[in-house]
Formats: C-alpha cells, sequence, structure tokens
C-alpha cells in the first residue's frame, strides 16, 4: 500500500534533490560563472517539471481518480523505436567528438524524427536545423560551453 501510494513521488522527488544537489555544488564550488549559468538553467528546468508532475499529482489524488484505468498493451513496434533510439544516442555520443557536435546531432535528429513516423521532409529538416541552431547558440554563444566541431572545424 505504501509503496503504491509513493511510487509516483520517487522520479521527481529525485530529480529536485540531484538538481538542487547540482546548482548548489556550481556555486558553492569555484566553477566558471557560465558553467554556473549552465548548472542553474537545467537544475531550474528540471526542478520546475518536477514541481508540476509533483502538483499534478496532488491535484490528480484531490479529484478522485482511480488508479484502475483500462490498460492496452503495448506495442512490439513501442519497443523497437525506444531501443534504435537509445542505440542512436549512443552512438552519438561515440561520433560528435569525430565528427563533430552539429553533423551528429542533425542526422541523429533526422533518424529518430524519421523513426517517430513524421514523414514531412520540410518540418523534418526544419525542426532538426532549428534545434542544432537552439542548442549551438545557447551552449556555446550564451553559456560559451565548447561543443566539439569536429569536421567543421573553423566553420562554427
Amino acid at each position: 500500500m505504501l509503496l503504491s501510494r509513493l511510487g509516483p513521488l520517487i522520479i521527481p522527488l529525485s530529480v529536485i534533490g540531484y538538481s538542487g544537489y547540482m546548482v548548489a555544488e556550481q556555486y558553492l564550488g569555484s566553477y566558471r560563472e557560465t558553467s554556473q549559468n549552465y548548472a542553474l538553467l537545467l537544475g531550474g528546468l528540471a526542478i520546475l517539471c518536477a514541481l508540476i508532475v509533483l502538483a499534478r499529482l496532488a491535484m490528480g489524488s484531490d479529484a478522485g481518480e482511480t488508479d484502475e484505468l483500462p490498460h492496452e498493451p503495448v506495442p512490439r513496434w513501442h519497443y523497437v523505436q525506444l531501443i534504435a533510439i537509445v542505440a542512436m544516442m549512443a552512438l552519438a555520443v561515440l561520433l560528435i567528438p569525430v565528427i563533430g557536435y552539429a553533423i551528429t546531432f542533425f542526422v541523429m535528429l533526422v533518424a529518430a524524427l524519421l523513426l517517430l513516423g513524421v514523414r514531412s521532409v520540410p518540418a523534418i529538416l526544419a525542426i532538426s536545423v532549428g534545434m542544432v541552431a537552439v542548442v549551438h547558440f545557447g551552449l556555446v554563444k550564451e553559456l560559451q560551453l565548447p561543443l566539439p566541431a569536429g569536421i567543421l572545424e573553423g566553420i562554427l
């Protein structure tokens, strides 16, 4: 009984605890200001998301929702998609130092969108190019955190 009530709280509370630790470590340690800003940005977003999940859990229990919702079996294709995307992320981690962040992240996004069923080529290109640009601007230009340029060294 107790575990079924506390189970949904474990992940949000863990996220809040670890993110708080990460932010505090950056500010209490002798880290650069850009590293502190990066930790505050990511840790703050993680804490905000965890608080939203906790609020939804609290509102859901007050609204009289039951845990006895009908469960549909998960199609096997969803497991294949999950394994393929995790494998692509692992491969991207290995390829980023060699090929560079921009190309690896772009190819990984295109492949993930195709795997998830997006068939509109303009949408795939817009999302992929946009995400590469946003992450590059946010991390490299604003937070001054270097990302490996790989074969685009000197261009980025």
